[in-house]
């Protein structure tokens, strides 16, 4: 996808490396205690962010880096906040970084809401199923390339309609730059990494 001309960055206090912003969850907080996960990125008052990732999450907590931003937990507060980020972090980041933007209200399913989406230019990404129907992946292939509108093939219909709470989901799309812009880099470099890993040589005998 095209680079943005500005991209608000955030650094995760897990790895703390710099990451755009609508990539990241946020935990909003007020004088040193925290008010909410914050998904939608919403909510009045500071916060600070994490990547979507549970390693990330485990080193946040391990190395007590909320400190970095004088805020305190009680034992109770941080199991709460370890149960709420561990709901909303999955292993697979592409998943995680689709439900932030479904929490965020910039995530529609299904191909109704998708192809109004598309007409109505508010897609900025379209997800298929690799195992969606002939017809609806030449459908969507067809619409997104005469709209122009990016789209990528990704999970099951079985995975999709898992993470969104139904049966099964062949297509959605993404309503916000910034978190398509993320979705659409992480399954960039998933599918580097598998093809980094199908190169290596077999070991010999």
């Amino acid at each position: 996808m095209p680079a943005n001309s500005h991209i608000p960055m955030r650094t995760c206090l897990g790895c703390l490396q710099k990451r755009p912003k609508f990539g990241m969850v946020r935990i909003a907080y007020k004088n040193g205690r925290i008010l909410r996960v914050d998904p939608e990125q919403t909510h009045p008052g500071r916060g600070f962010y994490l990547c979507p990732a549970p390693e990330c999450v485990r080193e946040f907590f391990r190395k007590k880096r909320y400190r970095k931003v004088r805020v305190s937990l009680t034992q109770e507060e941080r199991e709460m906040l370890e149960r709420e980020l561990g709901d909303m972090i999955q292993q697979d980041k592409v998943y995680s970084l689709v439900g932030l933007a479904r929490k965020a209200g910039k995530a529609v399913f299904g191909q109704e809401a998708v192809e109004r989406a598309i007409k109505q230019r508010q897609a900025r990404l379209v997800l298929l199923a690799t195992d969606a129907a002939i017809n609806t992946r030449k459908r969507f292939i067809d619409l997104c390339r005469q709209r122009g509108v990016p789209l990528r093939l990704y999970g099951t219909k079985s995975d999709w309609g898992h993470w969104m709470g139904k049966e099964s989901t062949a297509i959605l799309a993404i309503l916000h730059e910034g978190f398509a812009d993320a979705v659409y880099a992480e399954i960039s470099r998933s599918e580097s990494a598998k093809e980094a890993g199908g190169r290596k040589s077999p070991p010999k005998p």
